[in-house]
């Protein structure tokens, strides 16, 4: 195949999935979660003051924040030159389509069948877990994948006689780690690539060795640099982000193998698991080091270090890599046999076997994903109009920074959990306001909070209530209804010293 067909055909697959991706973000009102709200807040901070939300006034009613900013700083950088809807619409997909692109540039370069590249770039336009998460989202996923997969494919690259890879795979090693703490995991990685060639008698050049520990130190020092705080704070339990226990245990427990292949890709999955039994322990550098990646996924997956999302995506788009070296194996074996002719057939029956089992999922589960309930974006705004600007506003941990993005209030939890020593208390303290009967108990909790005002919108579900049990107390006024929404106004405070 001619580069110039090559490189059209990947242009359109890179066309096509944009816009099955436009598809679904344009017309829709809401973003699928709060994170992207979250992100939103971030950028205006950004524009309005030069500077992302290291000290933040609402949140948890006002406190230090550590992160990876570099997303961040990037929407805003775009956002100058564009208007800022179509920023946080348009590009967070654009950069996520990209991942086909790198995923041709890899399938090549261990294949060297550009046939075979492009037709795993066509299956990695369809990974189902990679849609739901990134598509009406403005997730840093959108950024730290592309990222992860290029340094991949330019640590395979480096060689001494091209300095350019090495002076590239530099420059984007330091931006994957400003922009996503994902950047660890791709050293971890690099470690075991290291043990598996050792136990397969391999060793690597002398150029890869210190690229290697260039990127451990590299990785390491930025990574300390913006979480120090943190790791000071919680010790060896960073790594956890200092979720609660019973958040990371029910986040888990509702995904079983089953659900898993589905996410990754029903096809992908099956021919994945069969190359790496077969190259495990062969001597192919390239294949081992997706191994690799596959590896230390898992095993951060079963230990609960990494973010499920982020999990899934990446061994969906490795195990697409490995089905493009399944396909090449099994046309090499074809074109030794009398079933060469069939091997046209072949390849209509797994596009119609990956019609089934990926592309039709993607589509179903984009099409009935749950977005942010438009009403609950009226509700929080009219808090934003009604209320004083300095009030707090109760709401359960995903309405968070639903309450601190959109209302413009400050909240008692939200998701970010760094840096809180009490969360687990504020956890407890907050179900039993939602839930108690008993007035005076919710009031000295409302108070230590210093609470003004009650959303109950999730809480519904989260703790199966219809309403406050208290409603008819006098401290507790009704001023918003919409729907099955309800916002409460504290007429009585508990006097009681507020937490810091």
């Amino acid at each position: 195949m001619k580069k110039s067909t090559a490189a059209l055909v990947l242009l359109v697959l890179f066309i096509i999935s944009f816009f099955f991706r436009f598809y679904f973000f344009y017309n829709t009102e809401t973003y699928d979660n709060d994170q992207a709200y979250y992100v939103i807040r971030q950028v205006e901070s950004i524009k309005s003051s030069k500077t992302a939300l290291y000290d933040d006034p609402l949140s948890y009613g006002g406190r230090e924040n550590v992160f990876s900013s570099g997303f961040y700083y990037m929407l805003y950088l775009f956002s100058i030159f564009f208007p800022e809807d179509i920023v946080l619409k348009f590009i967070p997909n654009i950069l996520a389509s990209t991942t086909i692109v790198l995923i041709y540039f890899i399938v090549k370069q261990i294949t060297k069948n550009p046939f075979v590249a492009l037709f795993s770039s066509f299956i990695g336009i369809f990974i189902p877990i990679y849609l739901l998460e990134t598509t009406n989202t403005i997730s840093p996923n959108t950024v730290a994948v592309p990222m992860f997969l290029f340094c991949s494919y330019l640590f395979l690259n480096i060689e001494p006689k091209k300095e350019w890879t090495i002076i590239l795979y530099i420059i984007s090693l330091l931006i994957f780690s400003v922009v996503s703490a994902a950047s660890i995991i791709f050293i971890m990685c690099l470690l075991l690539h290291i043990i598996l060639l050792k136990v397969e008698n391999m060793s690597l050049t002398k150029i890869k060795k210190e690229t290697i520990i260039f990127s451990i130190f590299c990785v390491l020092w930025v990574q300390f640099l913006l979480f120090k705080k943190a790791l000071l704070s919680h010790g060896p339990y960073v790594v956890w982000q200092n979720i609660p226990f019973e958040f990371i245990i029910n986040y888990f427990s509702e995904i079983n193998i089953l659900l898993i292949i589905y996410f990754v890709g029903i096809v992908p999955f099956f021919y994945a698991l069969y190359i790496i039994y077969k190259y495990f322990f062969q001597k192919k550098e390239d294949i081992s080091f997706f191994i690799s990646i596959v590896s230390i996924t898992t095993m951060l997956l079963i230990f609960r270090l990494i973010k499920l999302d982020l999990g899934l995506i990446l061994l969906g788009i490795c195990f697409t890599i490995f089905f493009g070296i399944y396909y090449r194996d099994l046309e090499q074996y074809l074109d030794k046999t009398r079933f060469k002719k069939f091997k046209f057939w072949l390849f209509i029956s797994l596009v119609i076997a990956f019609l089934i089992t990926s592309i039709l999922p993607s589509y179903n589960l984009l099409e009935n994903r749950q977005t942010v309930n438009a009403h609950s974006i009226s509700s929080l705004k009219w808090i934003e109009q009604n209320t004083p600007k300095d009030s707090v506003v109760l709401g359960t941990v995903e309405e968070g920074n639903l309450i601190t993005s959109v209302a413009k209030r400050r909240s008692v939890i939200d998701n970010n959990f760094l840096l809180i020593s009490d969360v687990n208390q504020r956890l407890e303290d907050i179900k039993t306001i939602y839930t108690s009967s008993i007035v005076v108990k919710a009031l000295e909790l409302v108070g230590f909070y210093g609470v003004d005002y009650l959303l109950i919108d999730q809480a519904k579900e989260e703790y199966e209530i219809d309403d406050l049990r208290y409603k008819t107390s006098d401290c507790f006024r009704l001023v918003h209804s919409n729907k099955d929404i309800k916002v409460y106004k504290v007429l009585c405070k508990v006097e009681k010293e507020k937490i810091e």
